[in-house]
């Protein structure tokens, strides 16, 4: 465990155009083939605990980043698109999920999730804002 200061932040832009972000995760459909830091999110729905598989998502690509000793990572919002998973809830989980798994981590300092509309920065932010107190 690391004293080291942890930093969780929301920005507004393009998740490939990122600049001081070692690892970049994709979200990704169920045909993923193996490579990079990808994860493949839940269908709100059909796969089910929704909330469990992604929450499972964020931790287990923190814990790849971690291991591979990378000090940031940078997400986009899992699930929320044609997954459909609905874009309040998705934030609650998906930052519970990072703060949770912030205190294990030895090598990762920052997460940065990464939203492409004004709507999905401002739910994101507002939760992480609430979620850190």
């Amino acid at each position: 465990m690391s004293a080291l200061p942890f930093l969780a932040e929301c920005v507004r832009g393009d998740i490939a155009a990122q600049h001081g972000i070692d690892a970049v995760v994709c979200a990704a459909n169920a045909r993923l083939t193996s490579g990079a830091v990808h994860t493949v999110g839940p269908v709100y729905g059909r796969d089910e605990p929704a909330a469990g598989l992604l929450a499972s998502c964020y931790r287990r690509s923190l814990e790849l980043a971690d291991r591979a000793g990378l000090e940031s990572v940078a997400f986009p919002a899992i699930s929320t698109g044609v997954f459909g998973y609905p874009l309040d809830e998705a934030a609650r989980v998906s930052i519970a999920a990072v703060l949770d798994a912030a205190p294990s981590l030895r090598s990762v300092r920052r997460v940065r999730f990464v939203l492409w509309a004004e709507r999905d920065l401002r739910v994101f932010s507002e939760t992480l804002a609430l979620l850190k107190r």
